[in-house]
């Protein structure tokens, strides 16, 4: 028996509580006040050019431990 897992990893987080083996991504929160700060300094009178680049710093692996004892067994 082969589990079916169409994507073993995914960037979102409910897919792992729905089932799925992992998730690996930034946490939203905080990319989402990034953008509005990014908003803020725009409509401040910056230049976007201007503006660094800046990458997730903090990221998190969600694990589904259920669906992952799952594939280990139907792997042996």
């Amino acid at each position: 028996m082969f589990l079916n897992v169409a994507k073993p990893l995914t960037l979102l987080r409910n897919s792992v509580r729905r089932g799925g083996l992992m998730s690996y991504s930034a946490n939203l929160f905080k990319r989402w006040q990034r953008a509005a700060d990014y908003v803020d300094r725009i409509l401040k009178g910056a230049r976007p050019a201007e503006l660094p680049v800046q990458q997730a710093t903090d990221v998190t692996l969600n694990i589904n431990l259920k669906t992952a004892r799952l594939s280990a067994s139907t792997f042996q």
